[in-house]
This record gives C-alpha cells, structure tokens and sequence, in this order.
C-alpha cells in the first residue's frame, strides 16, 4: 500500500470515534455496503462525484 492507502486505513479506523452509537461502524465496505453507515457513506461519493464532474463539464463548456 502507498500513502493513500495507509492514510485511507487510518482514516477508517477512527471513523467509528466520530460517529454515535446509532451508527455503527467497523469498517469500510462497498459492492454491496454492507451497514447503513457505509451505505451513506457510498451514496455521499456518488453525489460528490457526480457534482466535481458536472463543475468540471461546465467549465469545460466555458472555455471551449
């Protein structure tokens, strides 16, 4: 693993000290997210995702 995935690894395990009780976290997982927490979490990336890459487009369009 390279630098982004130790820091990713570290940034995982304190996730759950961030978050209440009501959401439980003990690790990442996607492809199917297997708790609500990661569920969120997954949906949170595609809406950033899809938001970076409608700004890109439109400035894209902007300086054609």
């Amino acid at each position: 693993m390279g630098l982004e995935g130790v820091s990713s690894a570290a940034y995982f395990r304190c996730y759950s000290r961030m978050l209440s009780v009501v959401f439980a976290f003990e690790k990442r997982t996607r492809h199917p997210p297997l708790d609500p927490t990661n569920a969120l979490l997954s949906l949170g990336y595609v809406l950033i995702g899809n938001e970076i890459g409608a700004l890109v487009e439109s400035r894209v369009l902007i300086l054609s």
